[in-house]
């Protein structure tokens, strides 16, 4: 046995040595090439913004450490205290995209808006008064974001 195992050893240390080293081999890609990445795209959801209880976060301290639900919630939410609020609606402002517009992005071109009939591709708000919160919606058929300083939207429908 010990000798069978002895050369197996010295049959796979002489096919090591004389067996080549392969290295991947790198492709230049070339303008229009298959191989060329010209966008990148996510589809799919993320594990939550970074602030507050995330159902990622709670299932590791749950599953991980044992943690029951009161622990859970102390731990994100610690010195508040549970009760019953009103069903209130609320507003958030998200300040870093002000003056900026929105874009969404449908892949199968599902998207729409409930002023106006059809699906688009995308669609872009912009804000037109801050002051009442009203918006300008335009749409495209085509799956496409456009630069944030592009203020024509050309190829753009105006819903």
């Amino acid at each position: 046995m010990i000798r069978s195992a002895a050369r197996l050893l010295v049959v796979a240390a002489i096919i090591a040595a004389i067996t080549p080293v392969l290295t991947p081999r790198e492709v230049a890609a070339a303008p229009g090439d298959a191989n060329e990445i010209v966008a990148v795209v996510v589809d799919g959801v993320g594990n939550g913004h970074g602030r507050g209880l995330s159902q990622w976060g709670s299932f590791g301290w749950a599953v991980n450490h044992g943690w029951d639900w009161t622990r859970i919630l102390d731990h994100y939410y610690g010195g508040t205290t549970m009760g019953d609020v009103p069903n209130t609606a609320i507003t958030v402002r998200l300040l870093a995209l002000d003056d900026q517009q929105t874009a969404v992005i449908s892949a199968n071109g599902t998207a729409n808006w409930s002023g106006a009939a059809g699906n688009y591709g995308a669609l872009v708000a912009r804000e037109v008064d801050p002051n009442t919160s009203r918006y300008e919606v335009w749409g495209n058929p085509t799956p496409t974001c456009p630069a944030p300083d592009d203020t024509t939207l050309t190829g753009w429908t105006h819903l």
